[in-house]
């Protein structure tokens, strides 16, 4: 499984059903009835694809930074230690709320209607995967966090490594699948309701949060790569700034929005800020500093180097937590 980090998934936003024009009240009546209908079918859809999002969400960042964390200080993480290694770290713990999220919540709209036969099955697989891994989680990172590997000379760990390793190729693979299930889901929507949102009812609240989500993720993926075209992103980069400063000033307009969008606004402002840093670094070849460099190579760092890729990426990811709350 890749060691890097994933895109967190943003949440899809509940549609509103569309006023029928005036004409045969007979006539009206039935669209009426159907456009309602339509809406509640994609409500329920919308509600399933939310409930997994909120199952990935509150999983994969956790487990994918122990398995980087666990493979940081083996020379060859698929063959595992070698005995002779001066520190060592185990993985952690599959996240509780994870699991908690991917249990209840999914349940309780996995058999519902509409069935989506690729998701469902790719949901119930990442689950399963994730469940599979909690005790050899727990059980590595025991034996590490005790110093074992000290008094055994990793021969335990050893012992460990294989089932571990497979246990977490197999989560990586669901993973990657529900992640790609996900995405579909989700952008087909986003793009059918963006464009639907500013024919029937304008710029609202509404558009600019789809609209701004969809550039975001663009941008991220744009610069997610160690060399990427500086100016095309700059000119997507400046696009969307001049986005989300008309949103900035048409939401504050609407009624109760502007509180409710101040934290999606220091969630924009801050992916904004690191996104241009990201630009001026690459722009000028600024090389990482050994300190830098140092957090890109731990995984557990809670820092990102200035104008990196991970610090683009972790403000994305905050930002798409300030998104689904809204």
């Amino acid at each position: 499984m890749s060691r890097k980090l994933s895109p967190a998934l943003l949440a899809l936003i509940a549609a509103a059903g569309l006023a029928a024009c005036e004409r045969n009240p007979l006539q009206a009546g039935a669209d009426a009835l159907d456009a309602a209908q339509a809406t509640q079918a994609r409500q329920a859809r919308n509600g399933k694809v939310n409930a997994y999002v909120s199952c990935f969400n509150a999983m994969d960042g956790d487990v994918r930074k122990g398995v980087a964390v666990y493979g940081s200080w083996m020379q060859d993480p698929q063959a595992g230690p070698r005995g002779d290694e001066a520190k060592a770290f185990g993985p952690g713990h599959v996240p509780r709320q994870g699991l908690d999220q991917c249990a209840g919540p999914v349940d309780r709209v996995l058999t519902a209607e509409p069935a989506l036969p690729a998701l469902d099955t790719a949901v119930v697989r990442f689950r399963d995967a994730a469940k599979a891994l909690e005790p050899l989680f727990e059980e590595a990172s025991r034996y590490y966090a005790d110093d074992g590997f000290r008094q055994d000379a990793f021969a335990q760990g050893k012992r460990m490594h294989p089932p571990l390793m497979a246990a977490i190729t197999a989560y990586g693979e669901a993973s990657d699948a529900l992640s790609s299930q996900l995405q579909a889901q989700i952008e087909g929507e986003q793009r059918a309701r963006i464009a639907a949102l500013e024919q029937s009812e304008g710029r609202t609240a509404d558009f600019y949060h789809l609209s701004l989500m969809a550039d975001a993720k663009s941008l991220v993926e744009r610069m997610a790569e160690r060399t990427f075209d500086v100016a095309a992103a700059e000119r997507e980069l400046d696009a969307f700034d001049a986005l989300a400063e008309e949103a900035r000033a048409q939401v504050a307009t609407q009624d109760g929005m502007a509180d409710r969008w101040a934290s999606f606004n220091s969630g924009l402002d801050d992916l904004r800020r690191v996104a241009r840093a990201r630009i001026e670094r690459t722009r000028a070849g600024t090389p990482y500093t050994q300190d830098e460099q140092r957090m890109l190579d731990n995984p557990a760092s809670g820092l990102a180097p200035r104008g990196s890729a991970r610090a683009v990426l972790e403000a994305y990811n905050g930002l798409v937590e300030r998104a689904n709350r809204l």
